[in-house]
């Protein structure tokens, strides 16, 4: 039985933490950029993982049959956990696929700390598959190294740009001149987050 937990931790642990939108269930430890190289090392666990429970399933088919009353049920479970093992381990494989195009994760990733707060930046191009977008965030810390993000203002694409907080005001200047303007004061308030 302890055999048979254990290739279930191994194959669907993996799984539960892929379909949470955010690395490691919302941990937010530290910034955005160190959570997304986090979720980047995960795949090669979680692929490392579920090989292991694909190999332990494979090889002790004898003793996992025993656990069973029926050969049906065994085989029903033994072609679930495979078909559900597999499709994991493609679909993560793209997504290393994916890290290995990825741009720096710096230009993708921009915070700037000011008094109590930072203002982060995240880049979002999919490049041909979709449109570019710039969200804008108030970054608070949280307990313990952790952090909470409150949007903003979702841009499209600005090309270049930097930023600056003078007086409640956030400034985003673009390459090309503009000059947006938001009024942050309601927002900068991290006690609320």
């Amino acid at each position: 039985m302890k055999l048979l937990i254990t290739i279930i931790i191994l194959i669907y642990i993996p799984l539960l933490e892929s379909l949470y939108s955010s690395t490691l269930w919302g941990l937010n430890w530290y910034s955005p950029l160190v959570m997304d190289k986090v979720g980047n090392y995960l795949l090669f666990i979680k692929i490392a993982s579920i090989g292991l429970g694909l190999y332990l399933l494979s090889i002790n088919t004898l003793q996992l049959r025993n656990l069973f009353s029926s050969n049906l049920l065994f085989s029903f479970q033994k072609v679930i956990n495979f078909i559900v093992g597999c499709f994991q381990v493609a679909l993560l494989s793209l997504g290393l696929l994916f890290i290995g195009i990825e741009g720096d994760l710096n230009k993708k990733h921009r915070e700037e700390k000011f008094d109590g707060f930072s203002i982060y930046a995240l880049t979002s191009d999919p490049g041909a598959m979709g449109k570019a977008y710039h969200y804008f965030y108030i970054k608070c810390p949280k307990p313990m190294g952790r952090y909470g993000l409150t949007l903003i203002k979702k841009f499209d694409w600005l090309g270049k740009f930097e930023f600056d907080v003078s007086q409640n005001i956030l400034s985003i200047k673009t390459s090309d001149g503009n000059v947006e303007e938001l009024d942050i004061s309601t927002l900068k308030n991290c006690s609320n987050n």
